[in-house]
């Protein structure tokens, strides 16, 4: 199988800002998605910063270390669906743990197929 290539990203991007709570942890997460001047529509999630707990700790280093693999995952152009769809569910479904929350966000604030096929 030949390597895929990162998507370089844009200097300036949007980022959309989510709060939530998984068991007692609060967590941050800004979603990186290009903006298109052309069209004004924002592009498909290429990047996720996560943050939790108190700087330097271990929740906040596994948050951090999460982002950074979502979002190398987002660049070699793996869809977020399918990444929310291979993440631990609870038995009703819900995402069981903080990515799974975070793509459910990013997907239902829609990348389309259409965006995840171009990439």
């Amino acid at each position: 199988m030949a390597p895929s290539t990162r998507e370089k990203l844009p200097s300036r991007r949007a980022h959309e800002t989510v709060t939530f709570a998984v068991g007692n942890v609060t967590y941050h997460a800004a979603i990186g998605r290009p903006f298109d001047a052309g069209t004004g529509a924002l592009g498909p999630a290429l990047e996720l910063f996560l943050t939790a707990g108190k700087p330097g700790s271990p929740v906040e280093a596994t948050a951090r270390d999460a982002g950074v693999i979502a979002s190398l995952a987002l660049q070699y152009g793996v869809p977020a669906a399918e990444i929310g769809r291979a993440l631990t569910r609870d038995e009703a479904g819900a995402p069981a743990g903080p990515l799974g929350v975070v793509f459910d966000e990013i997907v239902s604030r829609g990348e389309t197929a259409e965006q995840a096929r171009e990439r």
